[in-house]
């Protein structure tokens, strides 16, 4: 029987909320951020995006993040990813403790989960947040003709989709892709503003909002916005080129990434940040290697303090 509006509204009043020790803000010190045993930190934990390691079975994922010195995993789990959804039962929990066992985190599983109707999203979300997984990136909504409608859909599907995340205390992040509903964090702030903080944010992907508010907006205010809710930030550079986004490696494009750890580090922000390698050409092994040592740096600035503690 597909779930409805108002059994999503019953069931979430009738759940207690978690608290902030379950599910830290982002100006807490953050623990067991991507599983047990995990040291209190002090600054974000640099993650790699598993589909920019495509070619890296999920077997040997783990070890070769570990070797490259990332500190965690954004785990791909959709068609296409390094989990296939129809898989999860057993791959996705192994693909967790080869991970871990190499000694570096999972903090937050990239899904294309937009309700939970969908074939296998419950699942992932039930088997993440069992794992003490504590973050999972949503899928995208299109946006519509009609933007007061489109937004009542689109809160419709994420009250769906917090059934899932309350039961098993994980936080559905919602990406600011440009082309969807929510490319402005001022619209899906629109529609998850009177929700529990702890169980919807964003994961807010610093080249999309740079891109959408063009070369002399102010980006700033969109991740200002989002700081209170921020569970994942997602880092890539660009270009202009023709008044499109042309990719290229971290540090030589548009984006003032010294301003944006510092904006991070004063709000003590300690979650996840996702390196995300959208450009093509040369190893891709020693170009995300680049990355993290450019994103390394520059929050090492920032945090004034090793970016591993």
């Amino acid at each position: 029987m597909p779930i409805t509006r108002r059994t999503i509204l019953s069931a979430l009043g009738a759940m207690p909320l978690l608290g902030a020790q379950e599910l830290p803000p982002p100006t807490s010190i953050v623990k067991n951020y991507g599983g047990a045993n995990e040291p209190e930190r002090t600054a974000p934990l640099l993650c790699v995006l598993s589909s920019d390691m495509a070619k890296v079975p999920w077997e040997e994922l783990g070890n070769i993040a570990a070797q490259m010195g990332f500190d965690g995993v954004d785990l791909t789990c959709y068609h296409g990813g390094h989990v296939e959804p129809n898989l999860i039962s057993v791959d996705l929990i192994r693909a967790f403790e080869v991970i871990r066992g190499a000694g570096i985190s999972v903090p937050v599983v990239t899904t294309m989960a937009t309700n939970l109707n969908e074939p296998h999203q419950y699942g992932i979300i039930a088997l993440s947040g069992n794992a003490e997984v504590r973050v999972y990136r949503t899928g995208f909504w299109k946006p519509g003709m009609n933007m007061m409608q489109r937004r009542g859909e689109v809160r419709r599907d994420i009250l769906q989709l917090l059934m899932g995340g309350q039961q098993y205390k994980i936080a559905a992040a919602i990406p600011n892709k440009l082309g969807n509903f929510g490319e402005s964090v001022m619209e899906t702030q629109s529609v998850i503003g009177d929700l529990p903080g702890q169980l919807v944010g964003y994961y807010f992907d610093v080249a999309q909002a740079v891109a959408q508010v063009g070369p002399k907006g102010d980006w700033e205010a969109s991740l200002r916005l989002a700081l209170p809710r921020l569970k994942t930030v997602s880092v890539s550079d660009f270009t202009w080129e023709d008044d499109k986004m042309k990719p290229c490696p971290m540090g030589k494009g548009v984006v003032d990434w010294q301003k944006v750890f510092d904006i991070l580090a004063k709000a003590k922000y300690l979650g996840p940040v996702s390196i995300a390698k959208d450009y093509t050409g040369g190893s891709e092994v020693a170009a995300l290697a680049k990355d993290l040592e450019f994103t390394r740096k520059v929050a090492g600035k920032a945090y004034g303090a090793d970016s591993r503690s």
